[in-house]
């Protein structure tokens, strides 16, 4: 779900523009200083001096040129997009501010969350300002300036704070969602539409056909749930239309309330997951039938955060024919750094080949609702575009608050390191993200386990992440299908409820020479939450080997069982001893890197894309494969100090309080807000499988030494670069 991003059209004030001349764009650019829709009250302000712990490179481009070396890029790989829905500004003025912010794509609205639209039609309500020449001209001048341009639209309801206010439910009263329970208090009503099995589904089909019809690139799918609005969610959908369609696909009624002891409401959960991605296939075709090349990307947003639980109906599970969208921004400061780093590996392992990451950009998103620090609020947005870069997701925003000439600023850096953007990510770990542990054993009445499971696995993301482990998540029906060969270790934090042919897929990778490696519950449960102790036939759990030790042998592979979960215990009290009990398991197998870093220094590999093998394009699936590409690898670094005082923001967990960590800004550059950017020194990175020939720091643009035992020493990194590698030999899978 979006964070509210504009106001009606209705409710929308004319924008103020402001031309002012600027040396740094062209003359054709104007900057504006008023902000666009729904990002808070806008103020002029002073362009701030650059801090020098993010000063641009010499022989910086116009705002002509930003956009002219964009063009080839595909749509998916680009990583300068702003939201700014509905297009309200004169069609010329509203992509001239675009171009001179830097953007390369643009995510417009065709409808807003209330079901109107603003294009002709008769199958939906139109908006009473409307004109019918405006989108198609502000879509013919974005498209011949180079832009890309997505369109928002609504999935279910959005922008709803009061139930009246949805014009569809209006319409088709008929076909209005019913809840299994309100949440309090319970005279607010709540609305929503059902799109799980009602006739309106076909109608809202018939809606974004005619908006697919038009010259858009992409369509964003916000409202992606199967709730009523407004917040919090009413789960939904118990009409006459899901009671004929649950009972005819399971045998089943439908239950009466939430019971997690119950075996039908459990299978009514898993079934509303079903439908949700079943409806988006859908929806996918129909559009595809008027526009075949068009992309659509559904919000998900997953859980463990904002409040995220099974109401949503949206799984954490592997997607491959959609893309797959989060929000990656927190105010509070001690998940300044965990919401976009957890929600960047979280997002890109979902759909590596079409994800993206979202944040909004008003002051108050940055700087909280004191006074704005222009400084912090440059540096922590910029930080968040690279970290979509440097994890292989494409990262996008609202209009970001201020002088236009910042956006241009932060996107004229990231065009200096947009053709090192790959998503061909290289590791051999991966982690177990189950959505069956999340539901059902999670849920199980009168315990602490969903509170505990979802600490664990963000426990064992920064004990992985920070000692520099390349990692991926992999979810409940990859698992299911198969374990992917490009594995070699898989660690299970607490994954609790697995199904029989899980397990009977993690047995045989084992005996294939997988090293599986379980903590806590992991595997004592039924996929439904039901306890099955013993049954899964992994040996070990019988016989824990607490600290990590090589474990016990299984046909070729092995199994090692820590009975505390590390990730638990480090997320919650920072045990020094939990990491080196997961660490000393998942380093018995070579790992493909190996960095010597602060714990503040995102480190990750890549493969280079060819020109036969995209960046978009998925990962390989063998060593084989791997070989016939490309022999350079691209290190992304991305230093966080600035968001982790010390290596520790003061997080311990999502219900617990944090440990106060008082902002101190940096006195050096006069930033009042975050901590100093510290700068990492004396970095060493080697690729084990592979013997590097050449290396170099692709923004700073300097040539590195490259050791006999082929270490490559980076003398500094302040807050991004990236190290190629070019070798002579495969690295290790």
């Amino acid at each position: 779900m979006r964070v509210r991003q504009s106001r009606a059209v209705a409710a929308v004030p004319v924008l103020v523009l402001a031309a002012v001349a600027a040396a740094s764009l062209t003359a054709t650019a104007a900057v504006f200083l008023a902000g666009g829709p729904g990002n808070g009250p806008r103020t002029a302000q002073a362009t701030p001096a650059r801090p020098a712990e993010s000063a641009p490179p010499a022989g910086r481009p116009d705002a002509e040129a930003l956009l002219a070396a964009a063009r080839g890029i595909p749509l998916l790989d680009r990583l300068r997009g702003i939201e700014r829905r509905p297009p309200v500004d004169d069609p010329q003025a509203f992509v001239d501010r675009l171009v001179a912010e830097g953007a390369d794509v643009v995510t417009l609205g065709v409808m807003n969350g209330q079901g109107r639209v603003f294009f002709p039609t008769d199958e939906a309500p139109v908006h009473p300002r409307t004109d019918p020449s405006y989108l198609p001209t502000v879509l013919r001048l974005l498209h011949e300036r180079g832009l890309k341009v997505l369109s928002w639209v609504v999935f279910n309801v959005q922008d709803v704070r009061r139930a009246e206010q949805y014009a569809l439910a209006e319409r088709y009263p008929e076909w209005r969602m019913a809840f299994l329970e309100v949440p309090p208090p319970a005279n607010r009503p709540h609305v929503g539409m059902c799109v799980v099995s009602s006739p309106y589904i076909e109608q809202h089909a018939k809606v974004l056909r005619q908006a697919a019809a038009m010259d858009i690139d992409g369509f964003f799918f916000d409202g992606f749930y199967l709730g009523g609005a407004p917040h919090p969610l009413a789960p939904g959908c118990v009409c006459e239309f899901c009671r004929e369609r649950f009972k005819k696909d399971t045998g089943l009624d439908l239950p009466a309330k939430a019971d997690w002891t119950d075996r039908t409401f459990k299978r009514w959960v898993r079934w509303r997951n079903d439908r949700l991605l079943a409806v988006a296939r859908y929806f996918q075709a129909e559009m595809r039938k008027v526009n075949p090349h068009v992309t659509c990307t559904f919000n998900c947003n997953t859980w463990p955060f904002g409040s995220k639980d099974w109401e949503t109906a949206v799984p954490a599970w592997r997607i491959r024919d959609f893309g797959v969208s989060q929000h990656g921004y927190d105010m509070r400061p001690e998940r300044k750094w965990l919401l976009p780093g957890f929600k960047a590996r979280l997002g890109r392992d979902m759909n590596p080949g079409h994800t993206d990451l979202w944040r909004a950009c008003g002051y108050v998103h940055t700087c909280g609702k004191g006074e704005p620090d222009p400084l912090w609020h440059e540096l922590e947005i910029e930080t968040f575009i690279l970290t979509g870069l440097a994890h292989g997701i494409t990262p996008w925003h609202s209009t970001i608050e201020g002088p236009v000439d910042v956006s241009f600023r932060i996107h004229a850096d990231v065009a200096t390191r947009e053709r090192h953007f790959s998503r061909r990510h290289v590791a051999n770990v991966a982690v177990l993200y189950s959505q069956n542990t999340h539901d059902f054993y999670g849920h199980i009445p009168a315990a602490s386990n969903l509170a505990d499971y979802r600490d664990g696995l963000l426990g064992t993301w920064m004990i992985l992440s920070e000692h520099h482990v390349p990692f991926e998540f992999v979810f409940d029906n990859q698992v299911e299908e198969a374990v992917p060969a490009k594995y070699g270790t898989l660690v299970l934090p607490n994954a609790a409820a697995l199904s029989d042919r899980a397990c009977d897929r993690l047995a045989a990778w084992v005996r294939a020479g997988g090293h599986l490696v379980l903590t806590a519950d992991a595997g004592r449960f039924d996929e439904w939450g039901d306890p099955a102790p013993m049954r899964r036939g992994f040996p070990g759990q019988d016989s824990p080997n607490e600290g990590g030790q090589d474990g016990e042998a299984v046909g070729k592979g092995r199994v090692t069982y820590l009975e505390a979960d590390p990730g638990l215990a480090y997320c919650r009290s920072r045990n020094a001893a939990a990491p080196e009990w997961l660490l000393a398991a998942v380093r018995t197998r070579p790992l493909p890197m190996v960095v010597e870093a602060p714990p503040t220094l995102v480190v990750n590999l890549f493969e280079a894309p060819s020109p036969a093998s995209p960046a978009a394009a998925s990962p390989p699936t063998s060593a084989t494969e791997a070989a016939s590409g490309p022999r350079q690898w691209w290190v992304h670094l991305l230093n966080v100090s600035h968001l982790m005082p010390d290596g520790d923001s003061g997080f311990r967990g999502l219900e617990q309080p944090p440990v106060a960590k008082p902002q101190t800004g940096d006195p050096a550059t006069g930033r009042r807000l975050g901590w100093p950017l510290v700068p990492a020194r004396n970095v060493r990175v080697r690729l084990t499988g592979a013997r590097v020939t050449r290396a170099r720091l692709a923004v700073a643009g300097t040539d590195l030494p490259v050791a006999a035992d082929g270490t490559v020493t980076v003398p500094e990194v302040r807050l991004h670069d990236v190290l190629v590698l070019t070798a002579g030999d495969e690295v290790t899978k």
